[in-house]
């Protein structure tokens, strides 16, 4: 249950800042003479990033539950050489 939460907050975390990167990044192609509609494209983004991350965040955590539980290609491949 813990790891859950933490989890949840390492989403929460990795969107908000990965949120402020977009809008630095679309502030500096307004600047530049860009035309682009900063508000509307961080809006587009947020639910993008938090998707993104949300989905990588799982993944890693299901790949690191099967390493553990050695259920992997690696550690099948590792257990048939030590024998």
């Amino acid at each position: 249950m813990m790891q859950h939460t933490v989890e949840g907050l390492s989403v929460a975390a990795i969107s908000y800042y990965s949120i402020g990167l977009i809008k630095y990044l679309l502030d500096a192609l307004y600047n530049s003479g860009v035309d682009v509609n900063k508000d509307l494209v961080l809006g587009i983004s947020v639910p993008v990033v938090i998707g993104l991350v949300a989905f990588i965040t799982r993944k890693i955590h299901k790949h690191f539950l099967a390493l553990a539980m050695g259920k992997t290609d690696k550690a099948k491949k590792s257990k048939i050489n030590d024998h």
